[in-house]
């Protein structure tokens, strides 16, 4: 009798505990099937992000691509982000029937000079296929833009050598200010130059986009720093810096009189290579930049 007692308990125990865990079980609730007749809209990867612009221009074009292109078609066009409220985006972006391509106008107001501004914004989802990674683009687009007063000197055509970091030179842009009195010189330190120069997984740390320095009418050199893209061994967070010696601290101010003019439109910058709370690769690897109608300094450096 107590056997029985035992299997009727047992076989109560499973079907109590079978019972708990069909209950506990979730239902997973299927995802929302993609519109197979979806246009397949995008920003294509080749659309510019970045735009510095004249304080007289207040509006910037942003391309649109799509995959099925035989209609005429509106699409929307959803603000995710904007913190600043100076920029328009129209809720909408048209394609004729036919064409893939189509631009959207993004305008804004007078913005405070040489002060970034940024906007998010996407492609309303049913426009999109979201289970699908596309190589060629993004739903999804961030927009910075900043107004000032930089503007090309000569062609705005100049070199760039930088004896610690680079194999070779670089052709660069070279910009001016007025109103800072300033020199820009323009992405001196490319991805490709850099693996020129055999830095392996040195390679990574922040870059700066521009270099920024200052002439003073005596011929001599200024700036604060910039980065070159390089990060010490390859451990990020100790990203190699190009000082100007005194700002980095005032008792090299005695070395900030190596950066100064060498020839017309020629100068020759002794940056303090240094790694913040590691120490010093020094001051004697010159840096070298010939601005628009200086010497070529593949020639120069060649002899």
């Amino acid at each position: 009798m107590k056997n029985f007692k035992r299997i009727f308990f047992i076989i109560g125990l499973g079907a109590f505990l079978w019972s708990s865990c069909t209950e506990d079980i979730p239902v997973r609730e299927e995802s929302p099937a993609a519109d197979p007749e979806s246009m397949q809209v995008y920003f294509p990867n080749s659309q510019k992000y970045k735009y510095e612009l004249p304080p007289t221009v207040f509006e910037v074009d942003i391309d649109l691509k799509r995959e099925k292109s035989a209609k005429a078609a509106t699409v929307k066009i959803i603000v995710t982000s904007d913190l600043t409220g100076v920029f328009t985006v129209p809720e909408t972006v048209s394609f004729a029937a036919g064409d893939s391509t189509a631009k959207l106008t993004i305008t804004f107001d007078t913005l405070e000079q040489f002060k970034p501004y940024q906007i998010s914004f996407k492609i309303e989802d049913q426009y999109i296929n979201p289970y699908i990674v596309n190589p060629d683009g993004t739903s999804d687009f961030n927009l910075y833009v900043e107004q000032n007063d930089f503007l090309p000197v000569g062609d705005g055509k100049g070199q760039f050598y930088d004896s610690f970091t680079l194999a070779s030179v670089a052709d660069v842009s070279i910009t001016y200010s007025k109103k800072k009195d300033a020199y820009r010189i323009g992405n001196p330190y490319s991805l490709a130059l850099l693996e020129e120069a055999g830095w392996g997984n040195w390679i990574g740390g922040p870059t700066s986009e521009n270099i920024e320095i200052q002439i003073t009418k005596e011929g001599k050199v200024t700036w604060e720093f910039w980065y070159i893209g390089l990060n010490y061994q390859g451990v990020s967070g100790y990203p190699i810096k190009a000082y100007f010696p005194s700002f980095r601290t005032k008792d090299d101010v005695a070395l900030d009189d190596l950066s100064g003019k060498i020839m017309d439109n020629l100068y020759e910058l002794h940056p303090h290579f240094y790694v913040d709370g590691l120490g010093s690769f020094g001051t004697k690897y010159p840096v070298f930049i010939s601005l628009p109608g200086g010497p070529n300094l593949n020639e120069l450096l060649a002899e």
